[in-house]
């Protein structure tokens, strides 16, 4: 099988050396680095360029000629790669040396499997470790393994391709897409190996607690969910958010149902995404409409949604007590 890694870069001329180093150094190299620049005004591409003459591999750069944003600059990268394994990378961050050798072994044995993603150590801006690990954050916020979704750490089956592209980027990002398909077709994997640094700095794109260089644990989740920022934020919106973006995933996998069965590892898997997606539309439906009561009719309702279980679907607790303070 052929090994694609897609990069999307944008003036990441101070950190990008090191990530391009760690591609050159890996125990089983790729066939292509495909690169795709958002209109970096550093140094990022001429670094690109002058590190292709230095590999084995083919390395090709596309510029942007109009900024496309984060999202649709994967999009892009993810679209242009030719291996039958795509490797996604930050600009920022550093692969261990066995990395692509790690998760080529699990796609090499488990034809079930078309996403893998890897734990990753937390290091600060000059890649120091802090002892942290994001899924390690992740189960100490009280959280389970299926929050694990760091584009960074992420590889696919290009099988997925037809499917998976475009991304909705209105509605979801590139990562929150690709392990929404493993997820809910029971075709991801997990390795618990630590098989890169996740560098932290000023200007990463994600802030979540699980990706802090600081603990995390399940009371500072649960506090900052009831932060006044948090709560001013409109609730009813998430929810029209969220029912949109569970609309748009069922129309991604009929419109792909034929092609979903024909290659899907567990063909059933499908019918079984279909119903959980009704389940969890009537259950946004339902959490909007507490949401528009009045005090304490919102209180009873809210109550009752949590005793008969509705709130499994949302966060337990903290969702509820969100609805009810709101």
């Amino acid at each position: 099988m052929k090994i694609s890694i897609a990069m999307a870069i944008y003036n990441g001329a101070k950190y990008l050396q090191e990530q391009l180093d760690s591609f050159a150094a890996q125990t089983l190299l790729p066939d292509e680095l495909i690169v795709c620049d958002d209109g970096s005004t550093d140094r990022s591409v001429e670094i690109i360029e002058t590190f292709s003459r230095t590999v084995a591999f083919s390395v090709q750069v596309y510029r942007n000629e109009t900024r496309l944003g984060y999202a649709a600059n994967f999009d892009r990268a993810m679209a242009l790669c030719k291996g039958d394994i795509v490797f996604l990378s930050d600009q920022d961050d550093y692969w261990f040396a066995n990395k692509i050798e790690a998760v080529y072994a699990i796609f090499e044995s488990r034809s079930d499997v078309w996403v893998v993603v890897n734990d990753a150590e937390i290091t600060d801006e000059s890649l120091d470790p802090t002892g942290l690990t994001i899924l390690g954050q992740i189960h100490s916020a009280g959280l389970n393994a299926d929050h694990l979704i760091s584009g960074c750490c992420s590889a696919y089956r290009n099988t997925i391709l037809p499917a998976l592209l475009p991304v909705p980027a209105a509605t979801h990002s590139h990562d929150g897409w690709l392990h929404l398909f493993g997820l809910s077709l029971t075709c991801r994997e997990i390795t618990t190996q630590c098989l890169q640094y996740y560098r932290r700095h000023g200007d990463n794109t994600s802030g979540y607690i699980t990706s802090s260089t600081l603990p995390a644990s399940a009371f500072k989740l649960f506090r900052n969910s009831l932060a006044a920022k948090n709560l001013q934020q409109n609730p009813v919106q998430a929810c029209e958010k969220r029912l949109l973006q569970l609309v748009v995933f069922r129309e991604r996998l009929e419109a792909n149902a034929m092609f979903l069965l024909s290659n899907l590892p567990v063909p059933s898997a499908l019918t079984k995404t279909l119903s959980h997606i009704d389940i969890l539309v009537r259950a946004n439906e339902t959490r909007k409409a507490i949401l528009l009561k009045r005090w304490p009719a919102r209180l009873v309702a809210a109550l009752h949604f949590y005793w008969t279980g509705g709130y499994q679907h949302f966060e337990g607790i903290k969702s509820c007590a969100k609805d009810v303070l709101r």
